[in-house]
């Protein structure tokens, strides 16, 4: 999800957003990248609940203008969203694809329906009504080009190799699981 804005791909198998939207991206206090982001001046809000004084997660705000022709949440259905994201796991990936499926009040009853017909296939979806769904800090907003070329504009340069300066710990290895230990091993 995250590291995809960094490389302007559209995370998951899921569509763009929309052709110009702020991609909202929680940061924990404790990492790395928030102090690259912090100190860069990047725009950061306290998550939703907390404030600058207890703040342990910020909440960083990127202005993202989709390549010209991109595909977007508004362009496909539900359904034919559901059928490319099948698509893609059963051709290409041997893992669960990360999705969001974006839909409209009239197409619940269908995707009730091809989520039953398609239980045995589904390790973990999720769905985005595209007509309600609206609370501060959401993943993604919706913003008209003149809004993005402002933000833009106004956006700081993050110097991404200054990142060694603030790792002072091994992040990558604190949710590892152990399969083996204590003499045997978990077959799964």
């Amino acid at each position: 999800g995250n590291s995809s804005q960094l490389l302007n791909c559209s995370p998951g198998v899921h569509p763009r957003w929309s052709p110009y939207y702020v991609r909202n991206v929680r940061v924990g206090t404790h990492t790395p990248i928030y102090k690259v982001l912090r100190d860069a001046g990047v725009p950061l809000d306290p998550e939703n609940g907390q404030t600058a004084e207890n703040a342990n997660t910020w909440v960083a705000h990127f202005p993202v203008k989709a390549p010209e022709g991109a595909i977007t949440r508004n362009d496909r259905g539900a359904l034919e969203q559901c059928e490319y994201w099948l698509q893609v796991k059963n051709n290409w990936t041997e893992h669960n694809p990360s999705v969001t499926i974006t839909y409209q009040a009239d197409e619940v009853l269908d995707i009730i329906k091809w989520v039953w017909e398609n239980q045995d296939k589904i390790g973990g979806m999720t769905f985005l009504p595209a007509f309600d769904a609206q609370y501060e800090q959401m993943p993604y907003e919706e913003i008209t080009r003149e809004e993005y070329e402002r933000r833009a504009q106004a956006f700081p340069n993050v110097d991404f190799s200054k990142l060694w300066r603030y790792e002072q710990e091994d992040y990558t290895t604190a949710a590892q699981e152990l399969a083996c230990m204590g003499g045997h091993c978990d077959i799964i």
